[in-house]
């Protein structure tokens, strides 16, 4: 018996027209069997008790609603009020329903179904990720690639385990394209959903330009009012953990919080054996935390030697994952040591809107892509090469439906989050569900409308959390002062 098997494919979520599931693995046949079921139309949705769900219907529309849902913009954060302003806005039309869907927060998955089709759709960055197969019979969505995998017995991708373990790829490791873990299996890019019925992902963003002249002041103003409002409504439902470090997307979240109510503590991890490393998050979360006289946390790892406990968690952790990648001492440390009912906050995602590629060239093309992708020599490997061909062809990459979005910032959105970040917070599943305050496609629209070179250097960051909570900035941000 796994001591661990509790934790596999936490808040995770299966969509099929199979009739009977009879997978390949018995773990995976012991978790998922004994998840609820919901019928939606010939599909059956099998869905982690855990996770929050709402289904609401009317005269043959459909929208199933599953995970941490919010909107700040109509101030809701009831997944049952939100599920029916979906279906009342798709009735309306497509353009109001995506509209809505742009103004929402939190890590989701949405299942609209009409008279004529079924889509997916995902969160703006694709934090809850969602996959799907694209060979066989039948069609099957998942929360994860392994479930799939296991239910047609797939077998793990030689091709992206190669490029994974090459010693050719240096830098932070994740894969190209849409790839995973397994050939027959994709994963739904951000901006997009998916069509069951014609089995095709269709872009639903952007939809129309970036404002340009934006009024800096006001954009602030109206960026940090969102902020607080988003942070109020996730407080009223839930108890949260906000992880601290030094650096400059992180303090803009915990200036957020400075005049909000509600059960919340910090927190920052360390590996005990490179402490060196994460001295200076240490002190500035430390300094950060008092500054609220909040409770603030230090979570060491590794420190656990119980080869048997290892084990079990790595069997559990692999197949969260599908691959052997990612930092399993971190995670099982909390696992075992994390709050139970605490949602993390994390910082990632505000990096869209900072423009992170620095390179702005005019052409796109499959080796431009992988250029941004990684500097290694990997990412000439044709592998890869063909990898974003695949991206540019299935997730319709191409700057002719970009509008007067720099295809650079898109390209972070859509491929480095879902295909990075999304993984990091499918890992940590194990411990607590995440909240993510950038992840809202109305916000970071709105954060690339600042003009390039205040995005570029922090200034933009900088004026909000001056406008929330400027005594933050009193310590340093990576070292360096920012005024």
């Amino acid at each position: 018996m796994n001591s661990y098997s509790h934790l596999l494919f936490k808040r995770g979520f299966l969509l099929t027209d199979s009739l009977h599931l009879e997978f390949k693995d018995e773990l995976t046949q012991n978790t998922v069997g004994k998840w609820k079921l919901y019928n939606i139309g010939k599909f059956r949705l099998y869905y982690d008790g855990c996770l929050p769900m709402s289904v609401v219907e009317n005269n043959r529309y459909k929208v199933a609603l599953l995970g941490l849902v919010l909107n700040p913009f109509d101030e809701v954060n009831d997944i049952h009020l939100i599920a029916k302003k979906l279906l009342s806005k798709m009735k309306k039309g497509e353009e109001e329903f995506l509209d809505y869907l742009d103004e929402l927060s939190g890590r989701f998955v949405i299942i609209t179904q009409t008279p004529y089709k079924t889509e997916v759709y995902n969160d703006a960055c694709g934090t809850r990720t969602v996959y799907y197969n694209t060979k066989g019979i039948g069609t099957t969505i998942s929360s994860h690639s392994s479930i799939i995998a296991d239910l047609f017995g797939y077998k793990k991708s030689k091709i992206a385990s190669d490029i994974l373990t090459s010693k050719d790829f240096i830098g932070r490791k994740y894969l190209p394209g849409l790839m995973s873990p397994y050939d027959e299996i994709k994963p739904l890019s951000p901006n997009t959903k998916y069509h069951i019925e014609k089995r095709s992902v269709i872009r639903i963003f952007p939809r129309d330009p970036l404002p340009e002249n934006v009024d800096t002041e006001e954009l602030v103003s109206d960026l940090t009012s969102i902020m607080r409002k988003q942070a109020s409504l996730l407080c009223e439902n839930h108890k949260i953990s906000i992880s601290l470090t030094a650096g400059l997307d992180s303090r803009l979240t915990y200036s957020t919080y400075n005049s909000i109510d509600g059960d919340i503590n910090y927190f920052t991890h360390m590996n005990i054996n490179s402490t060196s490393a994460y001295k200076e998050d240490i002190r500035i979360g430390s300094e950060l935390a008092k500054l609220k006289n909040a409770p603030y946390t230090i979570y060491e790892y590794p420190s656990n030697n119980n080869r048997d406990e290892i084990s079990d968690f790595k069997v559990v952790w692999e197949k969260n994952l599908g691959f052997n990648r990612g930092s399993m001492l971190l995670y099982k440390m909390y696992a075992d040591k994390f709050p139970e009912n605490r949602v993390h906050v994390r910082s990632n995602i505000a990096e869209i809107a900072r423009v992170f590629y620095k390179n702005r060239s005019e052409t796109l093309n499959p080796k431009k892509l992988a250029r941004l992708y990684t500097r290694s020599t990997i990412g000439q490997d044709p592998h890869v090469i063909s990898s974003f061909q695949d991206f540019i062809n299935t997730a319709k990459f191409r700057k002719d439906n970009f509008f007067n979005f720099e295809y650079q910032d898109l390209f972070y959105w859509e491929h480095r989050m879902p295909m990075w970040h999304s993984w990091i917070v499918n890992e940590s599943d194990v411990a607590y569900e995440t909240f993510v305050p950038y992840n809202n496609r109305v916000l970071l629209k709105m954060m690339l409308s600042a003009p390039f070179e205040i995005r570029g250097s922090g200034e933009l960051f900088v004026r909000m959390i001056n406008e929330m909570w400027p005594e933050t900035l009193q310590f340093p941000v990576n070292k360096e002062i920012m005024v």
